[in-house]
Order: C-alpha cells, then structure tokens, then sequence
C-alpha cells in the first residue's frame, strides 16, 4: 500500500516520450499494467481504424455522426448536451459545456452536474502539469461523454477517420462499443456530482437533506481513504456473517435478486444473513437503509448486481477487503465495462453467481473454505488500493489524454484559425461511410460558421482546483453556465415541435443560473 502513495513519476524536463510513463508503471505494478497496457491496445485499434484516412482530426464529422445516430432523433440518449470539450493547446487545458440545440430536455435534464465533476478532475491534472509533477499534454481536442452510455457501437457504425470519444464506459458484448475508456464523474476530487444542478442535498440543510447526504460517497480521494481504511480494520473471518446488498432500481434484475433473498426463496448457508433492502428510487435515503460505503466493509460478503449502465458502487466494493459476488454474471444481461476493470477476474478478485438458482450453492462453495474466501478478498482489496488510488486515476487521466493525442495531426486544427469556410462546412464528404439522412440535414445547413477549435470563443481556461472546488460543490449552476455554449443550429435535425421544446427548456436552463443571453460555440450560432 505504502508504495502507492509516492510522489507521480513523470518529470516536466523528461525527453521520453509520454508512453514511457506507462513502461515505468508496468515494471512497477501488476494490475496497473493490465490497465495502461488495454489503453495502449485501445489506442492501437483506433490507429488502425483510421490507418487509410486522413489524420486531420474531424470534430465537425464526428459531431454529426452522433447526431445521426439518435436512437429516437435527439429526444432521448444520446444527447450532445453537457459533453464535454476538452482542449490541451501549449500546455494549459481548457474546455466547453456542449449544449445541443435539439435537446427537448435541455441541458438540465441530461445529468449536468456530470460535467462540473469532469471539470473538477481535469483541472487537478492540470495544476499537477504546473507544479511539474506531470509532463505537459501534447496539443489536441476531445469529446468526452458523461453519461451512462457510451456512444460508438461499432457493429452499427463506421467511425474510421473518425475521432474516438471519451466515455465512462462500453459494452464489449453486442453492440461491442469503441469509446475510450474515461475516469466517470464520481471520480470527482471535491464532491460527488451526478445529476441536477440544484436539487442536490449538499445545497439545503433540512433534517432529510443531512440524512441524504450521510449515506452519498463524497470526493474520491476522501472516499477512496475511508473505504481503505475500514476495509483494513478486520480480517475476513472477523466480519459480521451477512451478504449485504444497497441499490437503485435501475436493472430488473436488482429487484428479483433482491426479492429472491428477502422472500426466502434463496435459502443462505447457516450462519449467513441477508441484509437486504429493495431497490431504491434514485439514491436510497437512509430511511430506505443506505449507510455511506466505509460501512459496507463491516460484512463478509458483498452482492454486485448489474444496473442500467455501470456499477458505480463496484469500486467501493474492491476496498472493502469482503468476499464480492456478482450476480446475474451469465452473458445475458449487458456488462459495461470501465477503465479499471482490465486485470480483474472470476475466482481470483470474486466470485460469480449466474443467476438467482445457483446464488446459494455460490455462497455456500465460498464460506465453505475461508482461506480460500479470505486470499479472493484480499486479492480484491490489494487491487483497488492499486488501481483505484487517486494518484493512479490521475496517471491514468495522463496517459490516456497523452496517447490520445498522438491519433492524429493537431497542428492545421489548432494552429490555423477555422479549418473550413461555411461552405465547405456544409458540404463536406471526407469520411469513408457514405452519410446518410441525418448526417445530409447536419451537413446541408446552408449557412454558420465552423467550429474554430483554435480561437478562444469556444473554450474557457480551467482555474486551480482551490478556486474551482468550492463552487463546484456548492453552486455547480455557476460553474456549468460559465463553460456552456449553444452549438450551431445545424446539429439540429428535429422539426418545428422538438424544435419549440428545446428552445423552451434551454430558456428555462438560462433563467435558473442567472438570465442572460447563452454563449455559442461559434460567433454566428
């Protein structure tokens, strides 16, 4: 443990190239290697993908491939509303708050407070880049996506030539998605931001609000401290005999594990209790049962079951030091995969339960043999304070912005002024998938400027973390409307009603955090 608590390698007069920082750490560390050496095999298949292509960076392309594939034509997920734009240019980071002009919901309803916590972690990395703790970033421009889905399914999609996005995670299965993998938004240093911009119960001080907040995780690094701490206080055998389980109800399977173990239908070994609650609506309160995740290290046994997306609780499971056993782990239900997870595996860090008829032979076969249970457990813990440790989430964010990078040729993008006229803008056929209607309407709309990823009306500066972290955990509103800009109305595909409707929920977007009029991306909107 102690090892990972050392000053990050890197120096800012170092003449190796980034990617040496990830040889370093492999010679250092086993499950961080298996992490850095995916994002190196993720970076190799884009540089593949795009071998025959130009490597000019394609945002307006990529842009509008996105806009085209609109499950249900904007009104659901995706949404280009709070992606994040990232922009390294001579070593400092700034970035944007996208707003997509055909968001029905507006950007208060796709998860806003995600993006203030992106902010958060991104402007840490950058303070370590000042004080020379980290190389400076290579120039470049990125599309980041905090929400629950990932974007690039590439059994639907072509994305040759195209620029990789950033997500909190993919499926491997199915649609088999190409996003690079992202630290997600509750890796946050200062808070835990996940959904609206005033609702969160840090802003009021009413007795319920106090409760909420008590049972929600806090900035990662104190997280990560606590958890760790709790998980070491008690060897395995000297846990309370429970398998204990907390949740949301955002997979049917939750509640019929849930149901399964409080009916007793799954009958648990002797001496195994179940300390089980349904699942809750959004975050459970603690009259619904939640307790913050340091109290979760008190049991012997942890359930992780799938959600909707990925299992944010899962890392705090891995710190625990308990016995982890994922449930419905049978192919059928969709895994999402995140960046930590490269290294981890069956019967080595948990156990697999396939499905609720086999859940008591999974328990029982574990607390049967408790060296064997104590080494899983500890396996998982070990792995976690590796992986899982601040320092490392931040080397991490390095490599992956550094190798990133590398894909393509920056310099006409960022040094060149706009790249395109509006003409060209509008008319432009560079990428080997022929486009088809969405992506037409995207292209032809006749008019308004390029994104100019060079010039300083699209991107704000990311401020030191002492002035950016208590407003972003108190007022997250001021911070999100501060990096907001509207996209050009040609990312619009929708008619005049879902026209109407976006134009409504972004005023009312703009009454809530201060009046005024919304920043574009582009000085003709």
């Amino acid at each position: 443990g102690a090892a990972h608590n050392n000053p990050l390698p890197g120096d800012s007069n170092d003449s190796h190239s980034q990617w040496s920082m990830r040889r370093r750490l492999a010679a250092q560390d086993g499950p961080r290697s298996a992490v850095l050496d995916s994002l190196h095999r993720d970076l190799e298949g884009w540089r593949l993908l795009g071998a025959n292509s130009s490597r000019f960076p394609d945002m307006e392309s990529t842009l509008c491939r996105i806009v085209a594939n609109r499950p249900d034509r904007g009104k659901g997920n995706p949404t280009l509303s709070n992606t994040v734009l990232l922009r390294s240019l001579n070593g400092g980071l700034s970035a944007a708050v996208l707003i997509d002009p055909a968001d029905s919901a507006g950007p208060a309803g796709h998860w806003p407070a995600r993006a203030v916590a992106m902010l958060l972690q991104l402007s840490v990395l950058q303070e370590a880049i000042n004080v020379g703790t980290l190389d400076p970033l290579p120039d470049f421009v990125a599309l980041l996506n905090p929400h629950d889905m990932p974007r690039q399914a590439s059994r639907t999609t072509n994305w040759a030539g195209l620029l990789p996005i950033l997500s909190s995670s993919r499926r491997r299965r199915i649609l088999k998605h190409r996003d690079l993998l992202m630290p997600d938004y509750s890796f946050s240093p200062s808070a835990y931001l996940t959904s609206g911009l005033w609702q969160s119960g840090r802003n009021r001080t009413d007795n319920a609000s106090r409760r909420w907040e008590a049972a929600v995780p806090r900035g990662w690094p104190d997280e990560f401290r606590a958890i760790l701490r709790a998980g070491r206080s008690a060897a395995w055998r000297e846990k309370e005999r429970t398998l204990f389980w907390r949740g949301a109800r955002t997979h049917n399977m939750r509640g019929k594990y849930a149901h399964a173990l409080l009916s007793g239908q799954v009958h648990l070994p002797a001496g195994i209790k179940a300390d089980i609650q349904p699942p809750c609506v959004g975050h459970c309160s603690a009259e619904q049962g939640a307790v913050p995740p340091s109290s979760w290290c008190r049991h012997q046994l942890l359930l992780s079951l799938p959600g909707v997306s990925f299992a944010v609780g899962f890392k705090y499971l891995l710190l625990c030091g308990s016995l982890i056993v994922r449930g419905a782990a049978n192919g059928t239900v969709p895994e999402f995969e995140q960046w930590f997870h490269p290294g981890l595996r069956a019967q080595e860090h948990f156990v697999d339960s396939s499905s609720i008829g086999d859940l008591e032979a999974v328990v029982s076969e574990a607390v049967s043999d408790s060296t064997r249970a104590d080494a899983i457990a500890t396996n998982a813990r070990e792995f976690g304070e590796s992986v899982l440790n601040p320092t490392f989430v931040l080397l991490y964010w390095h490599a992956l912005l550094s190798g990133y990078a590398t894909l393509f040729d920056w310099r006409q993008a960022l040094h060149s002024g706009p790249w395109l006229d509006a003409t060209e803008a509008c008319r432009r056929r560079s990428t080997p998938q022929p486009l088809h209607r969405a992506e037409e309407l995207c292209f032809s709309c006749g008019g308004g400027s390029p994104l100019d990823l060079s010039g300083e009306t699209l991107f704000s500066p990311l401020p030191p973390p002492a002035e950016l972290r208590p407003l972003a955990a108190s007022q997250p509103a001021a911070w999100h409307r501060h990096y907001a800009r509207v996209l050009p109305r040609r990312f619009s595909v929708e008619g005049r009603e879902a026209d109407r409707e976006s134009r409504a929920a972004l005023g009312r977007y703009l009454r809530r955090t201060g009046g005024g009029e919304a920043r574009l991306a582009t000085p003709a909107g």
